[in-house]
């Protein structure tokens, strides 16, 4: 219910997300595999959520206060399982490579 609010039911935002409004910030972007929330990691997601938009970037607000860990996870979770199937795929393989990355540099 939180993300709806500005990011649509489904995920779908609104038309122009792409062009930085009247406050010089970006309006919400679709959540649903058609924005770039799918280039992002779990981490990064999830200090988005946590921490709201980079100043000057965009107008989401933090959750960080309002949710605990469990429900930002829960979010993420939801957000990736609105993708398409050739979406998800895609950035799960880049998430098992990043992953892959950490555990070899560690070892070396």
């Amino acid at each position: 219910a939180n993300c709806a609010t500005c990011h649509g039911l489904k995920g779908e935002a609104t038309t122009g997300w792409r062009e930085k409004g009247a406050d010089g910030k970006y309006p919400p972007p679709p959540l649903n595999g058609s924005a770039h929330a799918w280039h992002h990691s779990t981490d990064t997601m999830s200090k988005v959520i946590h921490e709201g938009s980079p100043p000057g970037i965009g107008g989401m607000p933090a959750w960080g206060n309002k949710l605990t860990d469990q429900e930002i996870n829960d979010v993420i979770v939801w957000i990736t399982s609105i993708w398409p199937a050739e979406i998800y795929d895609i950035w799960y393989k880049e998430i098992e490579k990043k992953h892959q990355g950490k555990k070899q540099h560690k070892l070396d």
